[in-house]
């Protein structure tokens, strides 16, 4: 697959989750959603020229702390 190709992917996915995910949730979407076997290092190689950063989902970083007061 043409590496533009595979960006309008991760550009979906990223849309579809909410979040950025990291590399290798991401070759696990490639292959779930567009039936494409990415390796981790060119997922990797990738997020890296489109300048994305893995990051949780925001219901991830309030696990563990304490809650608001109301």
């Amino acid at each position: 697959m043409d590496e533009s190709h595979v960006i309008q992917c991760f550009k979906k996915i990223i849309k579809t989750l909410g979040f950025v995910p990291g590399k290798r949730t991401f070759r696990r979407h490639m292959f779930r959603r567009f039936n494409y076997n990415i390796s981790v290092s060119r997922a990797s190689g990738i997020m890296k020229k489109m300048q994305i950063t893995a990051q949780l989902p925001k219901r991830m970083h309030a696990r563990g702390q304490a809650t608001p007061p109301s």
